[in-house]
């Protein structure tokens, strides 16, 4: 089983907003697929609580900005409950 590393820590130069910064606190990486020719990420993340489309598309974008990364795919996961929480439009 490949390690388990916080989002935070992964990512230490990204600074969001205060309350999106606790809301990522518990983040985990727990699978990534690295391109370094073509400068793309694509990472499995889990979280106790739900990140709407949107939400993760800006922190993509945020991250590829921020590292020169050409894209970055946030593949979320979290608990069953959080499914109430899916916005209409997702």
């Amino acid at each position: 089983m490949p390690p388990v590393i916080s989002f935070l820590d992964m990512f230490s130069a990204y600074q969001p907003e205060r309350d999106l910064r606790e809301r990522l606190q518990d983040v985990r990486i727990v699978d990534a697929e690295l391109n370094m020719e073509a400068r793309t990420a694509r990472l499995t993340i889990q979280s106790d609580s739900y990140f709407s489309e949107r939400q993760l598309e800006e922190i993509s974008r945020q991250l590829a900005a921020l590292y020169d990364i050409r894209q970055i795919t946030l593949l979320p996961r979290f608990p069953a409950e959080e499914i109430s929480n899916i916005l209409p439009e997702e």
